[in-house]
């Protein structure tokens, strides 16, 4: 059947995305690195979510991205390098679960999963759950970005850095469809 679509659109000279034309990528290096890469490139809507233990990647409307190197997931990955190019939008979902306890147990209060988001993109959502978030702006011991459990570590676990051109995306904590507090914020 794929194969008559593909003619077709040959004869029509239009053009069939594969599904190896994916614009998202995942690459995972275990022991003693911990660490798993996601690669978005082009404008597209990426997704990064937990399903049950482990982390997934992929693109609205397309199968997953099948991770290299083994599959993450919550108990064997410490950092999450998000690169993007081609000003894609991505939202890390927490409807899933939260990205802890990750890998290694950190030395001050809940262990998590780190994300680290560099390139140039439009935005990159932190979307949240159902139930009360609360999302913390500001500095932490490693640098500017958000704490999506502040009443833990207070360390910062998303953090944003630019492209080539120091053009960095828009970060956006987004509480779904509960009451999400900025401390200092009104309820």
């Amino acid at each position: 059947m794929q194969v008559l679509a593909v003619g077709v659109g040959v004869l029509l000279g239009v053009s069939v995305p594969d599904v190896a034309e994916a614009r998202t990528a995942c690459t995972y290096a275990g022991a003693p690195m911990n660490v798993l890469t996601i690669s978005v490139s082009s404008d597209v809507e990426a997704v990064i979510t937990r399903s049950g233990m482990e982390i997934t990647a992929g693109e609205s409307r397309r199968p997953l991205a099948r991770c290299t190197g083994g599959i993450p997931t919550v108990l064997n990955t410490d950092t999450i390098n998000l690169r993007l190019s081609g000003l894609p939008f991505v939202d890390v979902r927490l409807d899933g679960g939260p990205l802890a306890p990750g890998a290694t147990a950190e030395s001050t209060g809940t262990s998590e999963i780190e994300i680290q988001i560099s390139g140039e993109g439009v935005s990159t959502s932190v979307v949240g759950t159902a139930r009360d978030d609360e999302f913390r702006w500001g500095a932490g011991a490693s640098g500017a970005g958000l704490n999506v459990n502040p009443g833990a570590a207070g360390d910062v676990d998303v953090t944003v850095t630019g492209g080539p051109d120091d053009v960095a995306p828009l970060l956006v904590a987004d509480g779904a469809r509960a009451t999400t507090r900025s401390p200092g914020s009104r309820p």
